[in-house]
């Protein structure tokens, strides 16, 4: 019997074992072969695995169909993606005097003490009060 996106199976003991799948498909144990594709931000290159879990930290996430790894989509107002890093989500706060509205964006103010103030999307450089 034929199973979708099945590349390789072994049988022993009456018992099916789909040994290799399509590239992007998984066997995610429904018995219907390999059956679950692994793009998806639930099943992001491997079943269960899910992107929204692993990068939760104030990201909109997505899995990258290339790769089949997670990825930030987009971060939380208020942070940035300052390493770079699809890894580590939006780990960096954009309140701050070293990041104030973006990554990088220090606030440096002669012959004052600066602080970052606004409203979260909208931050800017200010003397401290």
């Amino acid at each position: 019997m034929s199973k979708p996106h099945v590349v390789s199976a072994s049988c022993a003991a009456s018992a099916c074992v789909f040994d290799t799948c399509e590239t992007g498909w998984g066997d995610c144990g429904t018995g219907a072969g390999c059956e679950t594709a692994v793009n998806t931000v639930q099943n992001c290159g491997a079943c269960g695995s899910n992107c929204d879990t692993l990068l939760a930290n104030t990201a909109t996430t997505a899995c990258n169909g290339t790769s089949l790894s997670c990825e930030v989509a987009t971060c939380d107002t208020g942070y940035g993606n300052c390493d770079d890093m699809h890894a580590t989500g939006c780990e960096t706060a954009l309140n701050t005097t070293s990041n104030c509205g973006a990554c990088g964006a220090a606030c440096n103010l002669a012959n004052a003490l600066p602080t970052c103030g606004g409203m979260p999307g909208a931050r800017v450089c200010q003397i401290a009060g």
